[in-house]
């Protein structure tokens, strides 16, 4: 009943978590290769080492640290960036449909 209504916020709703699941599988897919290299450099460290001291850096890289940063020059990006769909444009495009 909702669905006849409603139809078009069903693919709306479809588009926007697929945008999500999109988002976190590019993170992911960036930061998972990174990770476990970081896991194996420690195990072998572990491992091997005959002393305690642990030469892997001992910053927390993990899906949600470090924030992501610009290459160059390092400078936080903050979540706005983010957004696979620039909603202002959208809304600016409505109304404009609007008034005509």
């Amino acid at each position: 009943m909702l669905y006849s209504q409603y139809h078009w916020l069903y693919f709306f709703l479809l588009g926007l978590f697929s945008l999500l699941v999109g988002s976190f599988l590019n993170v992911l897919i960036h930061r998972l290769p990174f990770m476990l290299e970081r896991s194996w450099q420690q195990e072998y460290q572990d491992y091997f080492s005959n002393n305690n001291s642990g030469t892997v850096s001992a910053e927390r890289y993990n899906l949600f640290l470090p924030r992501s940063a610009c290459p160059h020059c390092g400078h936080q990006i903050t979540a706005l960036p983010f957004s696979p769909v620039k909603f202002s444009g959208l809304i600016e495009r409505l109304f404009a449909l609007e008034s005509i």
